[in-house]
């Protein structure tokens, strides 16, 4: 059965496979509100999107069940973010069921109303939202469904009117197959590379889009592409600033928060729009809007009376939440031109500064893209990058918050102005939320979860104002100082990276040098009973703090109970706090020989032992007899040789324990050959001193060339992003110059990782540990 046959038979039970997309769940009330009976599932649900299915007695499932074809369904939609051999299509074809794209039930759809379809790669959600709302103030009660919230009644509604509204999705290509009454095309520009193999590919989809329609194309006259493709067209309508547009704009005057021009129609001046919106490309849209609603009867006073009261669609320059002098701005804009339209408007604010924290979506996108993404944001002084949203996407070499990063770097680098990169959404709002200032702005820029940090700053700005903008430290810490001896040392908003070798990274909201066992303990309650983040940090040797620093404690092991060095019964026992230099010396004076292969080793005795450290093939577990350990509770504990667990790199009985001291098993040796072998290691390691390295950046592969072999035959020595190298010396060490940001070293790593694994099919693991917001690092 075809999907003409379906609608010619009228009703039946139909199921949509990936209701919860603002498209799907919009479709579902159509086809609901055209006499179907309506279920659907997804494998996440959005509790809005819940809420308005159900409101027009829409059945939700939760997760994807091929049981779900089993009760009645006659045929079925799919989405396009669920693939043609999911085992519900699976099911569903082995049953003899229809299944269907979503743009294509949609395009059949519209044929039962004089119709309106809106497609472009840029303002067709906001020019569909502005149609919708001309009819709607005009009395025209329209049907419409676009692929957002709005504030005009949800993504789609069934109106008693004779005219029917949507925005047509080009992403899968089922745009080509609209027969629309009136066909809209705002621009096209090169997207959705993960369906389109050619940009050829991608104009003969609108080209046939264009040609379907049966009654006028609207298209927009500055828009090279969509003049190519429609202005040869018999029956068509231009709009734009040129003035060769057919409805076009002049005396155009742009605030922060308003915009007003004067249309002109067939080159008679009909009268000025005045809109509560802000940027030119909304002026585009709403001369989009207008050129489709002249072509439907509306006249001008009707238009311009909607247009006063006009909103826009959700995430569409959306301020979401105004406190302590702080704007925050959600937008949806993925695309460079989306983006550059954006940030234009926001200069029009007058922020002091302006703030952007931006998902990538799609990795094809930012594969394809990634050199143009750098220059939009010209006018931003703070840009957070955050990892890639991938819609369903399989990760794509070259297309990760990494690669676009890389682009970044180089275009800012002389700039002055700031890019940072976030391992996820909470680790971005978290450095937000205590670095905004009165007078900033920020933008939310991105089409996947990215709108959570709004969520989250609606929520704290409007309950605890007080907080976001505040600072990090002294407030929300003020009791801790108090519970903590004399000699126990706290710091707030302290800087991290002259803590660590490679001297990158950011800020601590607050930093403690414990002076005992028992402030340790009385710290680690406090953090527990607070709900803060308290980590451990050694020497900082093999460490790679964030540029957005760390929300929460850092302990350092460095008062007198961590430093003593002392002998008992033949074992010398040292403290966690004690750096390796100090205890070798202390050994050498006493004639003390066994652990001269730790020679330039630059960690502390427990960050050394938690990664089991060493050289030539030895590690210090060797000769360690015993470890003294804390638990996260506060209790205390010992650990013997015998059930240590460790091997290369690791020593698995600290996991979720940090040290307080251990003993090491040594042997009485003559001075002077103690001295002779230090000196030796030294040497090896001459080429290392005053270096900015944490060592070795990757574990060597069980089998196999060691790391450094492997990253120097794929020819990698010397590469540099930003003020980061792979050394020339040793393929696995990378050093930092002055100016080097810690993203500089991650991006670093991962064209590393990549480039090993394409040449050699290795994958390298870390030997460095990354120090976020999530991240615990003890010893």
């Amino acid at each position: 059965m075809n999907l003409e046959q379906v609608f010619r038979a009228g009703g039946g039970h139909v199921h949509l496979v990936g209701i919860c997309g603002m498209g799907m769940a919009g479709l579902g009330v159509l086809l609901k509100a055209g006499g179907f009976k309506v279920t659907g599932c997804d494998s996440t649900l959005n509790a809005r999107m819940v809420a308005m299915l159900e409101d027009n007695g829409i059945k939700v499932e939760s997760g994807h069940d091929v049981s779900h074809m089993d009760a009645g369904v006659d045929w079925v939609v799919r989405s396009a973010a669920v693939s043609s051999d999911a085992p519900e299509m699976v099911r569903a074809e082995n049953l003899g069921l229809p299944v269907f794209p979503r743009g294509v039930v949609l395009a059949r759809l519209i044929m039962e109303k004089c119709s309106v379809a809106v497609g472009g790669t840029h303002g067709k959600t906001t020019t569909t939202s502005f149609i919708v709302q001309l009819l709607q103030k005009s009395g025209r009660a329209p049907s419409w469904c676009t692929g957002v919230e709005s504030g005009f009644g949800g993504g789609a509604g069934a109106g008693s009117g004779d005219v029917i509204v949507v925005e047509a999705d080009e992403s899968d290509g089922t745009i080509a197959g609209y027969e629309s009454d009136i066909a809209v095309i705002t621009n096209v520009e090169l997207d959705h590379m993960e369906h389109f193999k050619s940009e050829a590919a991608l104009e003969d989809c609108f080209r046939r889009f264009a040609g379907n329609a049966k009654r006028k194309v609207v298209f927009g006259a500055d828009d090279p592409r969509a003049v190519l493709l429609s202005g040869g067209l018999k029956n068509t309508v231009s709009f734009g600033f040129s003035d060769k547009a057919d409805v076009r704009a002049v005396d155009l005057n742009i605030t922060g928060s308003s915009l007003s021009f004067m249309l002109i129609k067939g080159g008679e001046s009909m009268g000025r729009l005045d809109l509560p919106v802000t940027g030119a490309h909304n002026a585009l849209n709403a001369l989009a809007a207008s050129a489709v609603a002249f072509e439907l009867g509306l006249n001008f006073e009707e238009i311009q009376s909607a247009f006063r009261i006009i909103g826009l669609p959700r995430r569409r320059f959306d301020r979401i939440a105004e406190a302590n002098g702080i704007t925050v701005i959600s937008d949806y804009a993925h695309h460079p031109s989306e983006i550059k339209a954006l940030v234009r408007a926001a200069g029009g604010i007058g922020a002091k500064r302006l703030v952007a924290v931006f998902q990538p979506h799609r990795y094809s996108r930012t594969l394809a893209l990634k050199r143009d993404f750098p220059a939009v944001f010209d006018g931003v002084d703070e840009v957070i990058l955050a990892p890639v949203y991938a819609a369903s996407e399989q990760l794509i070499a070259g297309g990760t918050m990494w690669d676009l990063y890389e682009e970044f770097r180089k275009h800012r680098q002389q700039s002055g102005r700031s890019v940072f990169c976030a391992t996820s959404l909470r680790e971005a709002w978290g450095y937000l939320r205590g670095e905004l200032r009165s007078g900033d702005v920020l933008l939310i820029v991105g089409a996947g979860d990215v709108e959570k940090i709004g969520e989250w700053a609606k929520e704290e700005m409007s309950g605890l104002g007080a907080v976001v903008g505040a600072g990090k430290g002294k407030k929300e810490f003020a009791d801790l100082t108090a519970r903590l001896s004399k000699k126990s040392v706290v710091r707030f908003d302290e800087p991290l990276a002259g803590k660590t070798t490679l001297k990158v990274g950011g800020k601590a909201d607050v930093w403690v040098s414990a002076a005992s066992v028992d402030d340790l303990i009385m710290l680690l309650k406090w953090a527990r009973e607070h709900g803060v983040f308290a980590g451990i940090m050694g020497a900082g040797s093999n460490v790679l703090v964030s540029d957005l620093g760390v929300r929460g404690i850092i302990v350092q092991l460095s008062g007198d109970g961590f430093s003593g060095i002392r002998e008992e019964n033949g074992i010398v026992i040292a403290g966690s706090g004690v750096s390796m230099a100090k205890l070798l010396f202390w050994l050498t004076d006493e004639g003390l020989g066994g652990l001269e292969f730790m020679e330039g080793i630059p960690g502390s005795v427990g960050g050394c032992l938690r990664m089991n450290a060493g050289a030539m093939g030895h590690g210090i577990c060797e000769r360690t007899e015993w470890i003294r350990y804390l638990n996260e509770d506060g209790s205390q504990g010992m650990v013997k040789k015998p059930d240590f667990g460790h091997g290369y790199r690791r020593c698995d009985c600290l996991a979720g324990r940090i040290v307080i001291e251990a003993g090491f098993k040594l042997v009485r040796c003559d001075k002077e050959e103690i001295k002779a072998s230090r000196l030796d290691m030294s040497k090896r390691r001459e080429w290392m001193k005053g270096m900015r390295s944490a060592g070795s950046v990757f574990l060597n592969p069980a089998v196999g060339d060691g790391a450094g072999k492997l990253i120097d035959k794929a020819g990698l020595k010397g590469c540099e992003i930003g003020r980061a190298m792979v050394s020339r010396e040793h393929g696995n060490v990378i050093i930092t110059k002055e100016g080097a940001m810690a993203a500089d070293v991650m991006a670093l790593m991962e064209l590393v990782r990549r480039r090993v694994e394409e040449r050699f099919g290795v994958s390298l693991k870390s030997e460095i540990v990354f120090l976020g917001t999530n991240e615990i690092i003890r010893g």
